[in-house]
């Protein structure tokens, strides 16, 4: 069963309410806020630590918004609010990273046990593959990047700069 109702979430014109739900955001000392943004206050419930608590082993956000509001098209919509955009970004960061710490909780513990894949995780906690993560797109630009500049460098140097350009404007070659 979620934590609010309907009537909580949706204005009897069935428009859905977001601002006026969270303390720090409602225009006036609104009654219908349920929610604070950081630490829990006074009756109000922090959103903050719901949202981390709950998105740790779903980071799809559905179990949040099933609990939390009974409506996930709801939460699609309140999600989109520009105000708590910058607030997600941040809490989504802090979800990650305790779910990173669990999963090394866990490969360190497999070593520490010797677990049948004992050898393994040492192997990836010694490699350390995670600190030489890139872009893929960055690595196919820098790589096409040095490709050109290794043609042009080879073209210039035999004087077929303009050959070069003719053949890349007419689509001959890439």
């Amino acid at each position: 069963m979620a934590m609010l109702t309907r009537d909580q979430i949706y204005t009897p014109q069935n428009k859905p309410k977001t601002t006026s739900l969270v303390f720090e955001l409602s225009q006036q000392a609104d009654i219908e806020a349920v929610f604070t943004l950081r630490d829990e206050k006074e009756g109000f419930i922090s959103l903050q630590k719901l949202f981390i608590e709950m998105t740790v082993e779903d980071p799809s956000e559905h179990t949040f918004a099933e609990q939390v509001f009974g409506d996930f098209p709801y939460w699609l919509h309140f999600r989109e609010n520009k105000v708590l955009k910058k607030y997600l970004v941040e809490w989504r960061a802090t979800a990650e990273a305790k779910r990173k710490s669990l999963a090394f909780n866990h490969i360190i513990n497999e070593v520490k046990t010797q677990g049948k894949n004992s050898f393994q995780a040492a192997r990836y906690l010694i490699d350390e593959p995670w600190k030489n993560k890139r872009d893929p797109k960055v690595k196919a630009q820098s790589s096409k990047t040095t490709n050109e500049a290794h043609e042009e460098a080879l073209f210039h140097n035999e004087g077929f700069s303009a050959d070069l350009k003719r053949l890349r404007t007419e689509g001959l070659i890439q």
